[in-house]
């Protein structure tokens, strides 16, 4: 099964890691620093189509850990995932 992430993208749920609110999280060092390096690494992915993120998704596929920025809040990707994951 697939969690769609808004703006025609889609990952498939078995590969998600955390599910993190982009401003709440944000606010801790750790997490800017994860989020800078990752951007750095080129693991970032953007489907917030030019918009300001309001979560990020991480995953490992392949070996790989990514991020998704995307204009969806935290509490609706949990929901479609709990829905999933039924």
């Amino acid at each position: 099964m697939f969690l769609t992430l808004g703006q025609s993208a889609a990952i498939p749920a078995s590969a998600i890691i955390g599910i993190f609110d982009f401003e709440k999280t944000t606010r801790s060092r750790k997490a800017r620093n994860f989020l800078k390096r990752a951007e750095d690494e080129g693991r970032v992915v953007s489907v917030t189509g030019g918009g300001p993120p309001r979560a990020y998704v991480v995953t490992e596929e392949d070996g790989a850990t990514r991020v998704y920025l995307t204009r969806l809040a935290a509490a609706t990707l949990a929901k479609r995932k709990e829905l999933i994951d039924r």
